[in-house]
């Protein structure tokens, strides 16, 4: 059959139900689930594909009012039988390699530098295991089982629960875009681990640092600055002279320093202000003879989402002109990991990782009554409940001493302590 012209077109299709012009090829229309559905056939306006396009949509029909349509088997690069959560064979088709790569772009706007690091190590190592070409639609429950188990005996319960984390979300987002039929993602249970609770230094094990010899005094500044602002150590490490404010002996928390001496700003984009305790006041104000002269070095500081902005400041803790290699001067927290377990057989301290006085921060003040929403604030929670998750134990106190301690605020206030007027009691004969 010849092509139909064009006068005859709107006649011939209005005598089809069912069947439409879709610009210069033919389109059929079908209810399903319903949804009215518009499926366009890569066919050209002849008579005879309109006559196959309506003895099509009539099979379409048959087929659902039996039960039996196959969306995929007809449209398999169909837009309307995804957003009807149906699976085509392409959806099928993903593979874990592709699925992440997807999922770590739709990801960017959320994650900051660090976590896109982190998190793609974390899914390299899951995708090793799988298999970068695994289909994700074949994972079963039973796969999952078998990485938790295989992560758990090879690498610590941290890094597999972080893995089985990041593993949860890339499931997730396949679910929702129908890569797989099956609910994975609720069989990433964290494996149980035990509870880590701060082991802070105590009064006398400090004394010995900063009082031994054998501690340089770089180090023994970082080391007042730790336990008594409870900084970060990546806070430490991006420390800059512009950041201190001798006059109201206040710190600006800026940023902090991460893998390749990149640096970030804080999570909520603003700076927070930890006031200077005298100790630490008086080892900056020491300090600054020893690095305070040094030009500024220009920083790029990457803030959340792409976002970034340059500054231009002197770091308070530097790399010794004669070690510098790369060009940066800046110090890493790995760079004083290196000699810390050694510096702790030296001093006889009992050994801890140097984030042990970020701890020691929280455990001193609280142990001394301080305000714990003055002090998760010093530290940069978001409120006191992380504070008293991990610190209950150091908030714990005697029952009468606190007592004391508020009625002798009370009474400052004016509180009198004295019993309440009861009137005289009333005799009848």
């Amino acid at each position: 059959m010849g092509r139909v012209k064009t006068s005859d077109i709107d006649e011939l299709v209005a005598n089809t139900p069912g069947v439409e012009v879709h610009g210069k090829s033919l389109r059929i229309t079908f209810k399903y689930r319903g949804v009215r559905c518009r499926e366009r056939l890569a066919l050209p306006i002849t008579k005879s594909n309109i006559k196959y396009a309506s003895g099509l949509r009539a099979s379409i029909l048959h087929d659902i009012a039996v039960g039996i349509f196959n969306y995929s088997s007809h449209f398999p690069d169909s837009k309307t039988a995804q957003r009807l959560g149906i699976i085509t064979d392409k959806l099928k088709s993903v593979t874990f390699d592709e699925a992440a790569k997807e999922y770590k772009e739709i990801k960017k706007a959320d994650w900051g530098i660090q976590t896109r690091s982190t998190k793609g190590l974390a899914l390299d190592a899951i995708g090793s295991f799988f298999g970068p070409k695994t289909i994700i639609a074949s994972l079963t429950a039973t796969d999952i089982k078998m990485f938790r188990t295989h992560s758990f005996e090879t690498v610590a319960p941290s890094t597999t629960n972080d893995r089985l984390s990041v593993l949860k979300g890339l499931l997730e987002f396949c679910e929702s875009s129908h890569y797989t039929e099956r609910q994975l993602s609720q069989e990433c249970q964290k494996v149980k681990r035990s509870k880590k609770h701060p082991d802070p230094f105590s009064l006398e094990e400090y004394n010995r640092l900063i009082d031994s010899p054998a501690v340089r005094p770089e180090l023994k500044t970082f080391i007042t600055l730790g336990a008594y602002t409870g900084l970060r150590t990546q806070e430490l490490c991006a420390l800059a002279w512009e950041d201190v404010d001798f006059e109201n002996n206040r710190l600006h928390v800026r940023r902090a320093i991460i893998q390749g001496k990149k640096f970030k700003g804080t999570k909520t984009g603003e700076d927070r202000k930890v006031i200077l305790q005298p100790p630490a006041l008086a080892a900056l104000k020491k300090h600054l003879s020893v690095t305070g002269a040094f030009p500024r070095e220009d920083i790029k500081v990457s803030t959340v989402g792409r976002d970034f902005y340059m500054d231009s400041v002197r770091p308070v803790f530097r790399i010794s002109q004669n070690r510098i290699r790369t060009g940066s001067p800046w110090r890493q927290p790995k760079d004083l990991s290196v000699n810390w377990r050694s510096l702790m057989k030296k001093t006889g301290v009992r050994y801890r990782n140097i984030y042990q006085l970020r701890h020691t921060f929280a455990c001193w003040n609280l142990t001394a009554h301080g305000n714990i929403a003055f002090i998760a604030k010093q530290m940069g929670h978001a409120d006191y409940s992380m504070l008293v998750k991990i610190y209950g134990r150091w908030m714990e106190s005697e029952d009468d001493v606190a007592a004391l301690r508020i009625w002798d605020s009370l009474s400052g206030m004016g509180h009198r302590n004295n019993a309440p007027h009861v009137p005289q009691e009333i005799r009848t004969a």
